[in-house]
C-alpha cells in the first residue's frame, strides 16, 4: 500500500575485516524494507514469550537465554541499521496488542469450556 524500507545502511565502509564481511553478508540476505513493525523483533519476543510460557522446559537456563536472545535480536537490528528504534517500539507494541487480545480470547474459551 505505501513504500515501507528504510536507507540506514551505509554505502562504503571505512575498514575491511571479519565483521565488515558479516554486516555486508546481513545486508545481502536481509533487505532493508518491510520495517515498520520489525518482525525480528515480533518474532523474536514471541518466540521468548513461547519458550518461558512451556512448562515442559525443565533446564533452569533456557527461559533467561531465550529472553536475552530476544532483546539481543532486537538491538542487532538497530546495531547493523536494519530497523531504527521507532520500529522496535511499533514490533513490541504489536506483540503486546496481539498478545493481550489472545489471552482474553484463551481466557474466555477456557471459561466457557
Amino acid at each position: 500500500m505505501f513504500p515501507n524500507g528504510q536507507d540506514l545502511r551505509p554505502e562504503t565502509f571505512e575498514r575491511d575485516n571479519i565483521f565488515v564481511t558479516m554486516v555486508k553478508a546481513i545486508y545481502a540476505a536481509d533487505t532493508n524494507t518491510n520495517v515498520l513493525p520489525s518482525m525480528h523483533v515480533i518474532g523474536a519476543i514471541f518466540a521468548a514469550i513461547s519458550i518461558c510460557s512451556t512448562k515442559v522446559l525443565k533446564v533452569k537456563w533456557v527461559k533467561p537465554s531465550a529472553v536475552i536472545l530476544a532483546v539481543l535480536i532486537s538491538l542487532s537490528t538497530c546495531f547493523v541499521k536494519q530497523h531504527s528504534i521507532l520500529d522496535v517500539f511499533a514490533g513490541i507494541a504489536v506483540v503486546v496488542i496481539v498478545y493481550t487480545i489472545f489471552s482474553i480470547f484463551i481466557k474466555r474459551k477456557l471459561i466457557n469450556s
